[in-house]
């Protein structure tokens, strides 16, 4: 039986015939520059820092730029996705140390260009999805180790607005970013299906996205990500109320952040009621040390990620010992082990 939230999206999708729909946590963060999937079972896995423990379920180079707006603004953002099995691929991985060679891609947006980063490699192939006001360099410190272990197929984008992909002049709508993605993803020839890895408001990107293309995911990874029953009503007008009254409009980034949070009360009240599906396996990672302002939020922030997790019997639940919500910066091996693991299931499957 679905939880009360997924009815309630169910029937809003039919009735507003709108599959995407959106809503995301945000808080303000200064950042410089810069465990294996559970098996079906009862229990679920809380892995800390790389140590399973078994709790009830009831309970072109790497030298990328970390780069924020000016203001430093880290949106957060979580959700779903799906399974078919891809040809097993026979190519050996890279030699230890090789680089990863990022090739630019442009996409075509009608007046517009998305800017993709690809590596190429052996299926499965892995997506990463930067966080809100972030660019595809969030992912700087991780990729080498991932490509190194894994000889994987990488693809990493800007969303419109950051990095070397140019803005979207029109109110922000989740939809619009689900569009580009779609889009950006066939003009590259991009494989059919992958594994999702999601930070922030990436995660809710991947919510957006999984909604309409469940055939597409294998497998996902929530890094620090927003998680649908956190935001209640209360939560979403506690973060509002934070938000500046003149926000920073200097560039193409801040003017996209600012659109973000203007959207953010509908968005969000909307994400609510959406749920990833129960049949995709989601190792989420957690920061032990949230950003989040008051000890009640990080308190409701906890129990929806455990909530999240106990839901289904192939979720996994990963605490980052130490790390801020920048878990790619602080605790980059915890996000790297995730992935290797999601990769390495992913191959098992096909044999």
């Amino acid at each position: 039986m679905l939880p009360r939230r997924c009815d309630r999206w169910i029937r809003s999708a039919a009735k507003a015939c709108s599959k995407c729909v959106s809503g995301w946590w945000m808080r303000l963060a200064t950042v410089p520059s810069i465990g294996p999937l559970a098996a079906p079972s009862t229990e679920k896995r809380l892995v800390v820092a790389g140590t399973a423990i078994r709790v009830s379920a009831a309970g072109a180079s790497l030298q990328l730029r970390f780069r924020l707006s000016s203001a430093a603004v880290g949106i957060a953002i979580f959700l779903s996705s799906g399974c078919t099995k891809t040809q097993p691929d026979t190519r050996s991985a890279p030699a230890a140390g090789a680089p990863p060679q990022l090739t630019l891609k442009q996409a075509h947006m009608g007046d517009r260009q998305l800017a993709f980063y690809l590596v190429s490699g052996r299926a499965p192939a892995i997506l990463f999805e930067a966080g809100g006001g972030m660019d595809s360099s969030a992912w700087s410190k991780v990729i080498g180790p991932i490509y190194r272990a894994t000889g994987s197929e990488l693809i990493l984008y800007d969303r419109a607005g950051e990095g070397r992909s140019d803005e979207d002049r029109r109110a922000y709508k989740l939809q619009n970013s689900l569009d580009d993605l779609k889009s950006g993803l066939d003009q590259i020839g991009a494989p059919r299906r992958f594994i999702f890895v999601g930070h922030s408001f990436g995660g809710q990107i991947g919510a957006g996205f999984v909604t309409e293309n469940r055939d597409r995911f294998i497998s996902a990874v929530l890094v620090d990500a927003n998680i649908p029953s956190f935001f209640t009503p209360e939560a979403i007008d506690t973060m509002a109320a934070t938000f500046p009254k003149n926000p920073d409009m200097s560039s193409k980034s801040a003017r996209t952040v600012a659109a973000m949070m203007k959207a953010f009360p509908d968005m969000q009240a909307e994400f609510y009621a959406m749920c990833w599906p129960k049949n995709l396996p989601i190792t989420t990672i957690m920061s032990e040390h949230s950003s989040l302002p008051s000890a009640r939020q990080k308190k409701h922030l906890i129990e929806a990620y455990k909530e999240f997790v106990a839901e289904a019997s192939n979720r996994t639940l990963v605490l980052a010992k130490g790390s801020s919500h920048f878990v790619m910066r602080d605790r980059p091996d915890v996000v790297e082990a995730a992935v290797i693991d999601s990769v390495k299931n992913a191959r098992e499957d096909h044999r």
